[in-house]
């Protein structure tokens, strides 16, 4: 299983964004970015196409 709270938190790391800089990217609220990183809720099919063209 894929593991999205570390990869989203690593992949934001090492373009050098803030949750909240990765949640504009993404048009998403700063929220959401919290809550994937710590395994609350995991995004959407949309939005994790998204994140891969966008790191």
């Amino acid at each position: 299983m894929f593991n999205y709270p570390k990869k989203i938190k690593e992949y934001r790391e090492r373009k050098f964004l803030t949750q909240y800089e990765l949640a504009k990217i993404l048009n998403v609220s700063y929220v959401s970015v919290c809550r994937w990183e710590t395994g609350r809720f995991e995004p959407t099919m949309d939005t994790k196409k998204k994140t891969c063209r966008s790191l």
